[in-house]
């Protein structure tokens, strides 16, 4: 990806690393979606990264943004269905993301984990 070009190796096989999470996420819960008679979304070819990245630091907000909306994705569809296994399995992709972001803000040099019980 163009991101890939503004990171340093380590962080670069790591967002690799994340990419085929979320590539396995996506097919597992279609796979979910279709066991359940749907149909899910067809992936988009390419992400637009709105402004782009022109450096490290920004590349890593940049993708660290993208796991917000990948948990808070998850959030919305555990609070839509009361099926448990269904909400156990998009938990362990909630955790995911969690895991993936916390490497990123790290890298970042910004706390990984937020204090508990914030407010305001």
């Amino acid at each position: 990806s163009a991101v890939a070009h503004l990171l340093s190796a380590v962080v670069a096989s790591q967002a690799a690393s994340f990419r085929t999470d979320h590539e396995a996420h996506r097919d597992a819960l279609s796979a979910r979606i279709q066991a359940l008679g749907g149909t899910p979304e067809a992936a988009k070819p390419t992400y637009d990264i709105t402004p782009a990245p022109t450096d490290q630091a920004s590349a890593l907000r940049a993708l660290a943004a993208i796991e917000d909306t990948a948990g808070k994705t998850g959030y919305r569809m555990v609070a839509g269905t009361g099926d448990t296994p269904l909400r156990t399995f998009l938990m362990t992709i909630m955790a995911a993301e969690g895991q993936h972001s916390s490497i990123l803000l790290a890298e970042d040099g910004q706390p990984p984990i937020g204090p508990p019980f914030q407010s305001g």
